[in-house]
């Protein structure tokens, strides 16, 4: 009865649409602020089971620059971060999904990854997905390079709570089926998915990724983005990110289990989720049933390029430094 017990039992999360750092506010300033926001939702929703962060939860978006000193923001694993969220879980009785610029060092040399951390609701690290794919773009409202600072992860883990079966994808994941399917292949029943993101054309496919996500697999998607304008300071230059918000939810239908948020920024969403109709949906339309994985395995994951153009486009950035990006 243990493993079914999600067949009756429901499981609510609650996701914290934060707001963006601010000029001059330390790392002990923004924990404060996100532990009051996390406090807040804990008391207005008293059944929660377990709270979701944005990424990148403690820093300023930085990708866009090229700025060594923000190696100095990264932090190992079970740093400070999680010892002051495993607190919080621990004494509210709730599971916590945290997100940090993770640095991790062995003999050899030393790593960093955008990663994201299951806290049990006895406070007790439960595991950790580190972002997979690393975005480097130049589209015309939304300039970044995450490849200059965070390696890749190489799993797509599946957690245990309270009877459910839980993934992570972050941010950029999203826009890769492939992600979403190989944690549904592990019978995931929900996804979370912390974003920071910003820039008119991620903003434009925000809702019909995550909402995809959940029909094609047949599970719960909520997706929990930053809010508001970030001005970050660094070589003599001034950059705002803006962050769209957006942070919503759908079940295994593809329905939005209710409105999403708007691009306010200190708002928190609530999901509650049932495993029956996890299960209802995939009786009725499985699309994991259908699939033909002998098929797509026997398909190099190189893109093949049928033919190649001379292409040169001039985009201005919302996101990187004054002035123009040329991309060959």
């Amino acid at each position: 009865m243990t493993r079914r017990r999600c067949l009756v039992m429901k499981l609510t999360i609650v996701g914290l649409q934060s707001g963006p750092n601010l000029n001059g506010e330390s790392y002990t300033d923004r924990l404060e602020m996100l532990a009051a926001q996390f406090d807040h939702a804990i008391h207005d929703n008293p059944g929660t089971d377990l709270v979701v962060f944005p990424e990148l939860m403690t820093t300023p978006y930085f990708c866009p620059i090229d700025d060594q000193s923000f190696f100095e923001l990264a932090e190992p694993l079970l740093g400070e971060t999680f010892t002051f969220f495993s607190q919080k879980a621990r004494d509210s009785g709730v599971y916590v999904v945290i997100t940090i610029f993770e640095k991790y060092a062995d003999d050899q040399n030393t790593s960093y990854y955008n990663t994201a951390i299951m806290i049990s609701d006895a406070g007790e690290y439960i595991g950790s997905y580190r972002k997979t794919h690393i975005p480097k773009l130049a589209l015309p409202t939304l300039t970044t390079d995450e490849t200059r600072y965070f390696k890749r992860g190489t799993e797509f883990p599946v957690f245990d709570v309270k009877g459910y079966k839980v993934g992570i994808l972050i941010c950029f994941d999203r826009s890769f089926p492939e992600a979403a399917r190989a944690l549904a292949l592990q019978g995931a029943e929900l996804i979370i998915i912390p974003t920071a993101a910003g820039g008119e054309e991620r903003k434009a496919a925000w809702l019909s990724e995550c909402q995809a996500r959940a029909r094609e697999n047949g599970l719960y998607v909520v997706g929990v983005n930053k809010a508001g304008d970030e001005t970050l300071k660094a070589e003599g230059r001034e950059l705002t990110s803006r962050f769209f918000g957006l942070s919503c939810a759908f079940d295994p239908s593809g329905n939005a289990v209710q409105p999403h948020l708007d691009s306010e920024p200190w708002k928190h969403i609530i999901l509650e989720i049932d495993g029956k109709k996890v299960e209802e949906q995939r009786n009725r339309l499985n699309f994991l049933d259908f699939l033909q994985g002998d098929l797509y395995h026997s398909y190099s994951s190189e893109v093949q390029k049928v033919r190649k153009y001379e292409i040169k486009r001039e985009t201005v950035p919302l996101f990187g430094p004054k002035g123009v990006v040329t991309i060959d």
